[in-house]
């Protein structure tokens, strides 16, 4: 159907193009790696928080032992 347009196939396959979104903009792609990269940056931070708080509870727990003994 996009082909048998006689002498407006071009206009069909421009507008069919833009009805894709094959025509992704830069502004877009940013916006997009941004947004990847902030929640990469964010899960990065929580785990190490997760990680240090973990690490202190473990020392304190092994810190209490040793005062009972």
């Amino acid at each position: 159907m996009i082909r048998d347009s006689g002498d407006k196939t071009e206009l069909v396959l421009e507008m069919w193009s833009r009805v894709k979104g094959d025509n992704l903009g830069v502004g877009v792609v940013i916006v997009i790696l941004v947004s990847v990269g902030v929640m990469v940056v964010f899960t990065v931070y929580r785990r190490l928080q997760r990680y240090r708080h973990e690490k202190a509870q473990r020392r304190r727990r092994n810190h209490r032992k040793r005062k009972r003994k």
